[in-house]
């Protein structure tokens, strides 16, 4: 039997960042859009006009069971620990014929979590790739449909709607390729930081002589170091499945160029950046000009118009 239109929507977690952009954007589209969070009140009572005040738990209150029931689709807007405590209760009172969907940055123990329920309604499991941003237009969207339905593929075209580029891929291959993605860089621009504010040297003597390179990954790590509670960063760090090897491979490939360095091994250097270069291949003129693009060519640019907090 065909389903009927998705015009319900209930987001879980409404007031953070990613909560009030679905909710924006479905509401903008004719959506009834309710709202649960921790928060006494909805961000903006005119986009989420019903709201719950509560924190899903293994056991949902009356009032959410209500309302996960009203929906046609629900998503869940909060951290993967939360995802996996709520599933059971949330699986329990939504309708068999209604939509799941989540943004969590690691799939595979919800994956996990997910089978042990055998809940019957569709799921889609969804990372947008990309920081809070209305603008999905050309920003990959992962997929990972853990369990397919009509509803799932409705939401998947408005997906396209936004423009989005989707990438759909098992919950392992999300893990695996996200460790890379994700955890690795992130690992490397936490432990750069780290070893800055280790030094003696103040951020004011450093930023006065720092290269376009220093600025640019300085700023990198400042995006990482104030991302919110920080509950994301360290669900990719933590729950990855993946994300250890990335960091022993990042230690390792240090401690290698430390090797090569001391051994005054010019020939061995080189062999690491021809190494690089060849894995880059065709998109390294494209990953130069970004590189350029970013880090500046102007005088102006690289003297540093930015100026440290005194």
């Amino acid at each position: 039997m065909e389903i009927s239109e998705t015009r319900r929507y209930l987001i879980v977690g409404i007031n953070g960042q990613f909560g009030r952009i679905f909710a924006r954007k479905l509401a903008g589209e004719g959506g009834e859009v309710a709202g649960m969070d921790v928060q006494e009140r909805p961000f903006d009572a005119g986009v989420c006009p019903a709201y719950w005040q509560m924190a899903l738990g293994i056991e949902a209150p009356a009032a959410a069971a209500s309302a996960l029931e009203w929906a046609d689709c629900v998503v869940l807007c909060i951290p993967e620990d939360a995802i996996r405590e709520a599933l059971p209760s949330v699986c329990r009172a939504m309708r068999r014929d209604a939509l799941l969907v989540d943004i969590a940055s690691v799939k595979t123990r919800i994956r996990d979590r997910f089978r042990e329920i055998k809940a019957q309604m569709g799921y889609l499991s969804i990372h947008p790739m990309f920081g809070p941003t209305e603008d999905f237009g050309g920003r990959a969207v992962c997929v990972v449909p853990l369990r397919a339905s009509r509803r799932g593929e409705r939401f998947l075209e408005k997906l396209a709607s936004w423009r989005a580029d989707i990438r759909v891929m098992s919950a392992d291959e999300h893990d695996a390729v996200t460790a890379l993605v994700q955890a690795l860089p992130h690992a490397a621009l936490i432990a750069f930081g780290a070893a800055l504010a280790a030094s003696p040297v103040p951020l004011e003597t450093m930023w006065a002589v720092a290269t376009p390179i220093q600025k640019l990954m300085l700023a990198l790590t400042a995006r990482v170091a104030t991302s919110g509670d920080h509950s994301t960063s360290w669900s990719i760090q933590s729950a990855n499945p993946g994300a250890s090897a990335a960091r022993e491979s990042l230690k390792a490939q240090i401690e290698r160029v430390e090797s090569v360095v001391a051994g005054q091994q010019t020939e061995g250097f080189t062999a690491i950046l021809d190494a690089v270069r060849s894995y880059l291949g065709p998109e390294l003129e494209q990953l130069v000009a970004l590189a350029k693009d970013a880090v500046g060519t102007t005088k102006s640019h690289e003297s540093g118009l930015i100026q440290p907090q005194r």
